[in-house]
């Protein structure tokens, strides 16, 4: 077959993998996003009467929640929370370059940080946390703290764009409406109203249409980390979000407490970058500290980096979110030299509170994606450990559109209420429903006015238990094993607001919430462990053609590859391989190879690969034997389409250029020096993860 004829077959065999199957399913970053920073606006007006008592650890945690909450909220003014492909609120971990809603820039808010759950596994460093030692989330808020104002760049900046940019139209201010009118409702009497029993009956509502929905496949581009987290995602289903939720929540309760010192993780290169603009900090030879001179002027930095955004935001808050911690800013933006010892004190605790609770931030930011999760109808009872990923996939697509009847546990009791799911929450066709007087709806009432009724009390109980979240945080943990006994029949304000809505125990779907008791204590666990290091190993067929003649090539190739570094989207390899050529009709020459390549993953199972090979072998069986050994260098491209196929397949496309540099008729180098062939090949075989 001539070259040409081989070459173009090789194009639709490299795309047929793509046209195979669904993507992978992506749940919803917009909701995420959208019902976190809601519940971080609620918290900061539960906190406030409490935080005006001027008790420094609160008010050091209030302050971190004003920059990593929203500085104004859009949606109370029936404003969009998203337009032009950005969030429109404003935030100061970043800050934006240009105001909205004209600019397109992305502020980062404590939103992003629970929807990136799906996205990312890495939230440190944190020291004394082996689970979060790993740079991340913590280390790129303080990178952001740092930069000139402007997007926040990266994976961050890519998957928030297009998550802002669906295509389907949300109708904010009806979003808006049914939280405000559910949680007036939810916070009449003494514990949290349930839904009717003869409401909650399947032939009583019906399926809501669907809202935004995350561009799955774009997101495999944006990060290359997204597929291997979605294939993996079982603690986001039934029990496992709650455990995970109390993992997320209890180390976050005790890194607020923490000094600064006695968490800090970043390096003397992180700590320098993080110097720059500071000439204070500037003149720190970084690299000649030792650990604990490096942590304590580390602390000294990130604590000047709070100071300067606190004052940013304090120029921009709302008057309402300000007027708690007057005092406390009045302490932050004073001259130090004209202060009393004692002021200096304070100041120096109080900004060195308000960075540890900015770390914390970060972890129970993200716990309430798992609240969340919780919540929805499709993770209270798929079943993630089913071996077909498609009856995962139905099951919670069936559960999450239809609704499930479910069961809230809270110290103050439990109540029923109908959890819809991801996609659903923020549905652009929910008709715009006055306060639901449940008990008004009668027979005749049209399924559609029942499911938007349920769609606005789940609506409120979503940002409720968030809010209720992050005040529980705020509080130091009201609920826990050694907290009193009546904490919750003694408190007022704040405290009995996270009585009422903070879970103790899994949401479940009817039938499977167990006991009655709501006196239980919350406990105390871990973070969940981050997922190893993608890595496989391929054992592929290849087929070669050489572009400069008619020889042909057959083989056999072992990769193994795994992550470079902690960042997912440059890897590694060692490969072997062994091939047989022929030539004309008699040539023929059997060898083996060894490389060493470097990949970079374009998108979740698409890699771009370089890198060198050295070989060796014996040429001219059967006619003139004699042996031969060169190098050279190595490109192609890779497929791993499993989460199109659901087979573990290897597809590789490459081009190798064997340099001879030995060759047993001519010697070492000199005569023997020439290119064996201009290799085009081919690869298909298995890949194990």
């Amino acid at each position: 077959m001539p070259v040409q004829s081989r070459l173009s077959l090789l194009l639709p065999l490299t795309l047929a993998p793509l046209l195979i199957g669904p993507p992978a399913h992506a749940f919803d970053y917009l909701e995420h996003s959208y019902y976190s920073d809601r519940a971080c606006v609620e918290a900061m007006t539960r906190l406030g009467p409490a935080v005006a008592k001027g008790e420094p650890g609160l008010t050091a945690r209030y302050l971190a929640l004003a920059l990593a909450c929203p500085a104004r909220w859009p949606a109370s003014s029936g404003d969009a929370y998203c337009a032009n492909t950005a969030k429109q609120a404003d935030g100061h971990l970043n800050v934006r370059s240009c105001a909205a809603p004209a600019c397109r820039e992305h502020a980062v808010t404590l939103g992003d940080f629970s929807a990136l759950a799906d996205h990312l596994d890495q939230f440190g460093p944190v020291r004394g946390y082996p689970r979060a030692s790993k740079p991340g989330l913590v280390a790129r808020l303080w990178e952001w703290m740092a930069q000139r104002p402007g997007d926040p760049g990266g994976v961050v900046e890519d998957i928030a764009e297009e998550a802002c940019d669906s295509g389907v139209p949300v109708p904010w201010k009806i979003v808006e409406g049914d939280v405000a009118r559910s949680l007036a409702r939810l916070s009449v009497g003494a514990r949290v109203p349930q839904v009717p029993g003869a409401l909650v009956l399947p032939d009583r509502r019906a399926a809501l249409p669907q809202g935004p929905v995350d561009p799955s496949t774009l997101f495999t581009f944006d990060n290359p980390h997204f597929l291997d987290l979605q294939l993996r995602n079982h603690h986001h289903f039934g029990a496992r979000t709650f455990e995970t939720w109390v993992g997320f929540h209890a180390s976050a309760v005790a890194m607020a407490s923490r000094r600064c010192e006695e968490i800090l993780a970043l390096d003397d290169g992180d700590l320098e970058d993080l110097a720059d603009g500071l000439p204070r900090y500037e003149a720190v030879q970084w690299g000649a500290l030792d650990e604990r001179a490096l942590r304590h002027e580390g602390c000294l930095l990130l604590s000047e980096l709070a100071r300067i955004r606190l004052l940013t935001w304090a120029s921009r808050a709302e008057p309402r979110r300000l007027e708690p911690v007057r005092t406390a800013l009045r302490l932050l933006e004073a001259d130090v030299s004209k202060l009393s010892p004692e002021q200096v004190r304070a100041r120096a605790e109080l900004i060195d509170g308000v960075v540890s609770a900015l770390t914390a931030v970060v972890f129970e930011g993200t716990g309430l994606h798992y609240v969340q999760d919780a919540m929805a109808g499709g993770h209270l009872r798929t079943d993630r450990e089913w071996s077909h990923v498609g009856d995962v996939r139905h099951a919670h697509d069936t559960d999450n559109a239809l609704g499930l009847v479910a069961v809230l546990s809270t110290r103050a009791g439990t109540s029923r209420f109908v959890a819809f799911g991801d996609t659903y929450l923020l549905s652009a066709s929910t008709p715009d429903v006055e306060p639901c007087a449940f008990e008004a709806l009668g027979d005749a009432s049209p399924p559609g006015v029942v499911s938007a009724c349920l769609v606005q009390q789940q609506r409120g109980l979503l940002v409720a238990a968030g809010a209720a979240s992050l005040v529980d945080w705020a509080l130091g943990g009201l609920l826990y094993d050694d907290s009193p006994a009546d904490a919750c029949t003694r408190s007022s304000g704040a405290g009995a607001f996270v009585c009422r809505f903070l879970p103790t125990r899994p949401i479940a779907a009817a039938g499977f919430a167990g006991s009655d008791r709501t006196d239980v204590a919350l406990p105390r666990g871990d973070l969940p462990t981050p997922l190893p290091r993608f890595a496989y190993q391929s054992l592929v067929a290849t087929a070669s053609v050489d572009g400069a003649g008619e020889a042909v090539q057959g083989g056999a190739r072992m990769t193994f590859l795994s992550e470079l570094g902690s960042r997912a989207n440059w890897m590694t390899s060692w490969h072997g391989a062994v091939v047989a050529t022929q030539r004309g009709e008699t040539e023929r020459s059997l060898g083996g190879e060894l490389g060493y390549f470097f990949h970079w993953r374009w998108a979740a199972r698409f890699l771009v690969n370089a890198g060198t090979f050295v070989y060796t072998g014996l040429g001219g069986l059967g006619t003139d034997v004699h042996a031969i050994a060169g190098l050279g260098p190595y490109a192609g491209l890779t497929l791993l389409p499993e989460g199109w196929t659901k087979i573990p397949l290897d597809l590789t496309l490459s081009f190798r250029l064997p340099i001879r540099m030995l060759d047993s008729r001519r010697g070492l180098l000199g005569d023997a020096i020439g290119v064996d062939a201009y290799w085009i090949d081919i690869g298909l075989g298995l890949a194990f993860m």
